[in-house]
């Protein structure tokens, strides 16, 4: 399912992957490729109109990333009925103190800016400050890698909270000296578009931007590809990121 969120993000995005090498092919927009995968991605919903395996809020923070006005179509009142039902699995969480990773944290408060709500007080919960706490204590288990981190910043940043400038640091200094990072490729896309977005912390100099650009743009591929759907459709992600600065 993961994998399908990214591919969503990626056959719909427009923008041309080309930071280095201007002679590659466009990304090309094809609206029945697009109309077809969120379709799919549709049709994946179970008879409460989430999706199954908690990926609820993940479908709808991708569906409404492409297309913000999916919730509100009103010739598809199947799509508030998926609000609901994230809405009921987020609260039923935390009714019954499941455990929530900081990347679950992420992609919650994340779906809920994405669909209007308030994650600072969502029927009382604040996942901003819950965000803010899991940061402290990183790395600890299922919490100890950049990718995580990156997103867990991108979180605060989406959220217009303060990031301490020590946090800043702990993702710059996961870059090593070629621009690369431990786990590669996606886990310098996901640490870009956090710096990205919080560009204007004075921790972040143009050329910490720049040298993960040049990284990324090495590993782009003859058809324009970053080696498969995942790491392509992060790539889109960053690209869209970086339009902005």
């Amino acid at each position: 399912m993961w994998k399908v969120v990214l591919t969503i993000i990626c056959v719909t995005a427009t923008v041309r992957l080309c930071w280095a090498k201007s002679d590659l092919p466009t990304c090309a927009f094809d609206e029945g490729v697009y109309l077809k995968t969120i379709a799919w991605m549709e049709s994946q919903r179970h008879a409460e109109w989430g999706w199954e395996k908690g990926f609820t809020p993940r479908a709808i923070l991708a569906l409404q990333m492409v297309n913000s006005s999916w919730l509100h179509e009103e010739s598809d009142l199947t799509r508030q009925l998926s609000l609901k039902q994230m809405n009921i699995e987020i609260l039923s969480g935390q009714l019954q103190n499941k455990t929530i990773t900081p990347v679950q944290l992420a992609y919650i408060t994340n779906a809920l800016i994405f669909s209007c709500q308030d994650p600072r007080d969502f029927h009382g919960v604040n996942f901003v400050d819950k965000l803010v706490n899991a940061l402290a204590l990183y790395p600890n288990e299922g919490f100890s890698n950049l990718f995580q981190y990156g997103m867990v910043l991108l979180a605060l940043c989406n959220s217009n909270e303060p990031v301490d400038e020590e946090y800043i640091s702990t993702l710059l200094e996961g870059q090593r000296k070629d621009g690369s990072y431990m786990f590669g490729s996606d886990e310098a896309s996901m640490a870009l578009m956090a710096l990205a977005c919080l560009q204007d912390n004075q921790t972040i100099t143009t050329s910490n931007i720049q040298s993960h650009i040049n990284y990324l743009a090495q590993g782009q591929r003859e058809d324009g590809s970053f080696g498969n759907e995942i790491s392509t459709a992060l790539n889109i992600m960053v690209s869209i990121s970086i339009m902005v600065l």
